[in-house]
């Protein structure tokens, strides 16, 4: 009886892992806790937006601050996509340049970041600045359990 139990837990198992595994290719591959960058960064700026509640005369300067920060995630998504499916080169040479260009990205959209929080983190009253301090965080942050974005 107990053979039996065990057997039957093991194909049930299985069968959820298998059907998890059709979600996913089902979903193009995302995970919930690993959706698109573009997605994901949209997410963040609107909850980075309400917190900080913007008067109406700031308002232009976040809509610019929100524009290029959305059309960097788009293009860091496009470009992460293709890195990602770039087959890694066979020399070690070639996966040096493979991984130099990654890098080359990512310091292109820190770049971004960086002039666009400059122009706009100034309109900003100092109350506001604090929010902003605390909540505009990208990459990934330490919390007790595991890591988390």
């Amino acid at each position: 009886m107990k053979r039996k139990t065990i057997i039957l837990s093991l194909v049930g198992a299985t069968a959820l892992a298998g059907l998890g595994a059709t979600t996913v290719v089902a979903r193009g591959g995302e995970w919930c806790d690993n959706p698109p960058i573009a997605r994901k960064a949209e997410a963040r700026l609107d909850r980075l937006e309400t917190a900080l509640k913007l008067q109406p005369g700031q308002q232009a300067a976040w809509g610019t601050f929100e524009t290029q920060l959305k059309a960097e995630a788009k293009a860091v998504e496009t470009a992460v996509h293709d890195w990602r499916g770039d087959a890694m080169p066979g020399t070690a040479l070639g996966r040096l340049e493979h991984m130099q260009v990654g890098l080359d990205r990512g310091q292109a959209l820190l770049s971004t970041l960086a002039q666009a929080t400059q122009t706009f983190y100034p309109t900003l009253d100092a109350e506001q600045q604090a929010v902003f301090d605390n909540e505009f965080r990208f990459g990934r942050h330490h919390r007790r359990g595991g890591w988390h974005e």
